[in-house]
C-alpha cells in the first residue's frame, strides 16, 4: 500500500517545489500522507484535485504500479532499504526504481564522470586507476551515458567488480540503445537506479536531476576528462555541495576536455594521481 500511494503521489506532482514539500513532509511523519490530505498539503488548484480523483477513480494508479513491477522493485525514502547518504542529501528522490541489490550500496562508493567523448585517455586512465579500487570492493557509480561513463561500467563488470548504474530513463528504457546489453549486466551484477517510473523517457533535464543522485550516493566522486562547461561539472558541483571530496585527472593544458578538469583541480579538486591516493579516501591502505 506504501508503494501505492508514493505512486500516486509521484503522478501528481507537477512541479519541483511540491516534490520537496512532500519530502519534508515525510522526512519529519516518518510517513506517508493519506490521500484525502495531499491536494490541501501540496496546494493543488481545483482543476488539479479534480484531475487527481479521476486518475484514481479511473485506477490509473494501480495501472502503473503493476507496470512497476513488471520492470523492477521500488524503495521509498521513508524505507529502511532507502540509501542513507541519498537520504540526507539535497532534495532525495521520494522513490527509487531498481533493479539487482540494494545492499550493494552498503559498501565505499567512487562515482566516476566525464566527457560524453571522451578520448582514448579517459580509457588509459580508468584502466589504471580502478582495478585495485575494485579489488577492495569499491563500487564504481556512473550514469550509462557515452563515452566515461560506458568505459567506466564495462572496466568494472571486467574485473569482476561492483558497477552502480543510475539513469535518466525509466528501468524499461536504455538511453542510449548502444548500452542496453551493459544496462542489462549492470542491473545484473549491481544494481541499476532511478527516480523515473517505467515508460520514462530520456528528457534533457533528465540528465542533470540524476547527476544529484549521481553524487550524493557516493563518497568522492572522480572526474576523468570534461571540457568547461559539461554535465560532469554539474556532478562535480553537486558532490562539492554534499561534502563529498572530488578527483581530477590531470592532463595537457591544449587539450579541451582537460580543460575542466584542470580547471577544478585550480579550484581545490584532488589531483587523480594513482589508485592508493584515492583508496585512501576509503581508508583502504
Amino acid at each position: 500500500m506504501r508503494g501505492l500511494l508514493i505512486m500516486f503521489h509521484l503522478s501528481s506532482l507537477r512541479t519541483l517545489v511540491r516534490e520537496w514539500r512532500l519530502i519534508t513532509i515525510i522526512r519529519h511523519t516518518r510517513q506517508v500522507p493519506s490521500l484525502s490530505m495531499i491536494p490541501a498539503l501540496l496546494g493543488f488548484s481545483a482543476g488539479q484535485t479534480a484531475r487527481w480523483q479521476g486518475e484514481l477513480q479511473e485506477g490509473l494508479l494501480v495501472k502503473r504500479w503493476q507496470r512497476c513491477q513488471q520492470t523492477g522493485r521500488i524503495v521509498t525514502i521513508i524505507d529502511d532499504e532507502y540509501p542513507a547518504l541519498l537520504r540526507e542529501s539535497y532534495r532525495p528522490p521520494v522513490v527509487l526504481f531498481y533493479r539487482g541489490s540494494l545492499t550493494r550500496l552498503c559498501r565505499p562508493l567512487l562515482a566516476v564522470v566525464g566527457a560524453r567523448r571522451c578520448t582514448d585517455y579517459t580509457r588509459e586512465v580508468l584502466e589504471h586507476l580502478l582495478p585495485p579500487l575494485i579489488q577492495h570492493r569499491v563500487g564504481i557509480v556512473s550514469g550509462l551515458a557515452r563515452g566515461a561513463d560506458q568505459v567506466a561500467h564495462a572496466v568494472t563488470c571486467r574485473f569482476q567488480g561492483i558497477p552502480v548504474g543510475v539513469i535518466g530513463t525509466g528501468l524499461d528504457q536504455a538511453y542510449p540503445r548502444e548500452n542496453a546489453v551493459l544496462q542489462a549486466k549492470v542491473a545484473r551484477r549491481g544494481v541499476l537506479l532511478s527516480e523515473y517510473p517505467p515508460g520514462s523517457g530520456p528528457r534533457r533535464y533528465h540528465f542533470p536531476e540524476r547527476n544529484r543522485i549521481i553524487a550524493a550516493l557516493t563518497q568522492a566522486t572522480l572526474v576523468t576528462e570534461a571540457r568547461l562547461r559539461s554535465g560532469s561539472l554539474i556532478t562535480a558541483n553537486f558532490a562539492l555541495q554534499a561534502n563529498r571530496n572530488v578527483w581530477a585527472v590531470p592532463g595537457p593544458i591544449t587539450a579541451p576536455t582537460s580543460m575542466g578538469t584542470n580547471e577544478l583541480i585550480r579550484a581545490g579538486a584532488t589531483p587523480a594521481l594513482n589508485s592508493a591516493n584515492i583508496m585512501e579516501e576509503f581508508g583502504l591502505t
